[in-house]
Parts: structure tokens; sequence; C-alpha cells
């Protein structure tokens, strides 16, 4: 890589590839992909990598091209996999076709449980989330059974009550889909009243925020984006806080904004994780661990970074025992929802699309999206 980079601009990545796998970007006789099987935004191509040999490698890699096409709009992407061949969906399915899919071509559409969750992040460091019981009141007041909704139902997702989510390790230690038991996470259609309560708690009278500081929230701006965003809003100005939402496209949102400390933005609703490996380090660890927290591409968003919630962490990656180290993990997530420093949206149960003659295999750890040194034509 390091003599790409001495070009301005760097020829990685659009010029020439190394391919240790089965399939590799294709090239000409030089290497060069640019312009044949990667055309910037538009397309890429793989084909065999010559120099892959299958019996060394455990995949079983049975398809002998890939295309990619990049762009397009997702509901008329979606009517081309159901009713076309040899066609998967690799961006989010859009909900219209998910429901036609789920009625219409049921063997088609795949539902992959504990591929990944979303939550509202709260700026735990600065402004007015900086307060407990606030961010207990927004967590009691929003309704997490309407963002559901907003993503597409409960066919592609269940309301979230805590971090740890299906399928990771802790998850039914730390209370499965019910969560913890605290009053601020109990009724995921929301709850006012509770909320009020923790204003009052928080030191406001009326239950509702008397101050004048805005409230900043980031949201991306694409898909269910806005309407998520709506709901957000609702919450907080149920609580007499005073929302100012922008919306941005969803990796400026990460790149500028939420994942830059500094901006001190106090919520983000569009946030989500996707574990590497099912331990629940993987989960907890780089978006609440505290001195994790960097200056640019920071994932604790919520700038998690309470002393006692980081000396639970600590001891908990040291425990090797397989059953006391899930509780230890799962008593972290426990006191994360009692710290409300962020608030659950949804465990994701990603939708997937493919071509009546794909036999797709999905990726778990990477939202169920197509494995394709596993899938083949039938």
């Amino acid at each position: 890589m390091g003599p790409l980079d001495k070009h301005a601009p760097t020829t990685y990545g659009t010029q020439y590839l190394v391919a240790v796998g089965p399939y590799m970007v294709q090239a000409d006789k030089n290497g060069k992909i640019a312009g044949i099987g990667y055309q910037p935004g538009k397309s890429e191509t793989l084909v065999r990598n010559p120099n892959w040999n299958a019996k060394l490698d455990w995949r079983p890699a049975y398809l002998d091209r890939i295309n990619f096409n990049v762009g397009g709009d997702s509901t008329v992407i979606g009517q081309q996999v159901l009713k076309g061949s040899s066609s998967v969906q690799l961006d989010t399915v859009a909900q219209s076709v998910v429901k036609q899919a789920y009625e219409q071509y049921p063997s088609q559409i795949t539902f992959t449980s504990g591929s990944g969750d979303h939550y509202l992040t709260l700026d735990t460091h600065a402004g007015v989330f900086k307060n407990v019981n606030i961010r207990r009141a927004m967590y009691a007041a929003l309704d997490r059974m309407a963002i559901v909704k907003a993503r597409g139902g409960l066919l592609v997702a269940e309301p979230g009550t805590h971090f740890l989510y299906p399928g990771v390790d802790g998850f039914s230690q730390a209370g499965g889909y019910a969560g913890p038991q605290v009053a601020w996470n109990k009724n995921v259609n929301g709850d006012v009243a509770v909320a009020h309560q923790y204003m009052k708690d928080a030191g406001y009278p009326s239950g509702k925020y008397t101050g004048s500081a805005t409230t900043q929230i980031v949201v991306g701006s694409g898909g269910n984006g806005p309407a998520i965003a709506a709901i957000v809003q609702n919450a907080a100005t149920a609580i007499g806080l005073h929302p100012h939402v922008s919306l941005v496209d969803q990796s400026t949102m990460y790149s500028k904004y939420c994942g830059v400390p500094k901006q001190e933005i106090d919520a983000c609703p569009t946030a989500g994780w996707i574990r590497d490996f099912a331990d629940p380090l993987s989960v907890l660890y780089p978006t609440f661990y505290g001195p994790a927290i960097v200056p640019t591409n920071n994932s604790n968003w919520s700038q998690q970074n309470d002393p006692t919630i980081n000396a639970a962490m600590a001891s908990a990656a040291l425990v090797t025992n397989p059953a006391a180290r899930i509780q230890a993990w799962a008593n972290v997530d426990k006191m994360l929802v009692n710290d409300a420093v962020a608030v659950p949206e949804d465990f994701d149960n990603e939708p997937q699309i493919e071509s009546k003659n794909v036999a797709g295999v999905n990726m778990l750890w990477n939202e169920g999206q197509w494995d394709f040194a596993f899938t083949s034509l039938k």
C-alpha cells in the first residue's frame, strides 16, 4: 500500500488491488482495475482469482463472476431482485418490498436476528443530558415501539430494552427481551408520566425542563431517519426540552458530529452497532468504555466515562470462566441501563432478499448480508 499512497491522489483502491481469496476485482494484465473491474460510484466486478487454490481453502466459492451495480432506488432494485434471476440486494431493503416479499415471495427473504441494534445516544459529558435523571426521563418518554414501526415493524426489529442484543452472550442474563426492570425501561411505548417524575427528580418541580438551552439532535437523513427524528423530537418536547434537529448524511453524522466528542452533540437517534463476535466485550467495550474515547472516529458516542462502570468493564474483560464472564458483562449492561447512558431503540432482524434461483447464505456478523464465498445458484 505504501508505494500506491505515494501518488497524489493515492492509487490504492482505484488502480491496483491485491487479492488473497477466491475472488478478485477484474483487472488487465498489469493489475489495473479502474475502468475495467471498478467504475467509481457505478459498478464493480469480481472474477476468479487465478492464484487461489480451492484445495487449500475451506470456502467453497461456487460463483465464477459477481457483478455489483451501485446506486438506484431501493424499491425498484427490490422488484428486480424478487422478479428477476441470479440477483441479491445488498443495501437496505425498502419497507414495501419487505412486506411484499414476506407475503408473496416468502422463500426469497431472510430475517437475521442478532444482526445489530440501534440506540439514541445521549451526551453524558455536557449539556442537559449530563444530568442522569434527565437522561432517565428521556429514556422513559421515548416511544420505542413507534421507532420499530418506523423501521418496518416487528418483522425487522424488536423494541430495544438494553445494549446486549439477541445472539450475544449475556443477553438473557441481562434481562432478555424485557431487559432490566427499572421504571424508565418498562414501557416500550413511552411513559410520559414516569418521564415527568424523573424530571422532578432532576430539579424541575413542574416535571418539565424550564431552562433555555437548545438540545442538539443530529440524525442520518436517509431512509427512516426523518421519521425517527420526529419521534425523538416529540419525546424531548414532552419533557420540556428545546430540540433542534439537523438531518445529515449518515456517514457525515458519524465523521463530523456524533463521532467527534468536542462537537458535544446532545443526541444521535440513528446510531447503531454490529458485533465482531459473540463475546459481549465486542458490543459494550468499544461503545461505552470511557478510556476508549478518542478525538475523532469515536464510537463511545454518549461519552460514557463513569469510573465505576469503567472499572466493571475492565474487570469483566479479564474473566476467563465462560459463565462468570457472561454474568460479569450482563451486570455491566444493567449498569449502563441504570445510568441511562443511551436509550436502546431496537434489536435488529435484518431483512435480505434474493432471486428465486439463488441459494444465499447469510453472514450473521455482517447484518445477515449475503456471503459470496458460500452463496450459489440453484
